[in-house]
């Protein structure tokens, strides 16, 4: 399964991929904010961006997120569902969950989510969620950014007691286009 094949029956998002970018989350909130009401319009069913690498990945509270080649950076753009507007909240617990699925469903591992943004296997973070609202021409839409660990195999020093990978659970490598592809379409369904 490659990324550019993320379609369902009735959605179809932008997708860009980068080699190296600061943050899957910020370069989409530059388009979106340079986008016109008629560009954002194209973005309705939703914009996708994946990096290899991020040089200022980060997570909730601004925290550094490492974000090396082998994991999984990727962030979702699409307007703000009415099913969220009494409890936002929910929808990081909705993405956080889905990402924990979707690893449960292809590796077997028992991963949790560890409320409100952590994805965790045996007490190490595997991942995490970052969701991010903005206005856009009177409209509320949002940013949600997803780093999973999966194909690393060694971690900085400062993260070597509290990270691990899909690859380090697993003893291999991972498909990471088929695991964006996947996600993203489980994401484009809440």
């Amino acid at each position: 399964m490659e990324f550019e094949k993320i379609v369902s029956e009735s959605l179809t998002p932008v997708l860009c991929h980068h080699d190296s970018l600061d943050s899957t989350n910020d370069e989409l909130i530059r388009i979106a904010k340079s986008a016109t009401k008629e560009e954002l319009n194209q973005f309705r069913q939703g914009y996708v961006c994946s990096a290899t690498s991020q040089t200022k990945g980060r997570g909730q509270y601004s925290r550094q997120w490492v974000s090396e080649p082998g994991g999984l950076y990727v962030s979702l753009l699409i307007p703000f569902s009415d099913r969220y507007q009494t409890v936002p909240h929910q929808l990081v617990t909705d993405v956080g969950q889905c990402a924990v699925d979707l690893i449960q469903d292809l590796t077997g591992l028992a991963v949790e989510l560890e409320y409100p943004n952590d994805i965790i296997l045996d007490h190490f973070k595997l991942g995490g969620v970052l969701i991010q609202s903005i206005q856009l021409h009177h409209e509320s839409w949002v940013v949600i950014g997803i780093g999973l660990n999966i194909n690393q195999t060694v971690f900085p020093d400062f993260l070597r007691s509290v990270a691990t990978s899909v690859a380090m659970q697993t003893q291999q490598q991972w498909n990471l286009d088929d695991i964006k592809t996947q996600l993203v379409n489980r994401l484009l369904t809440l």
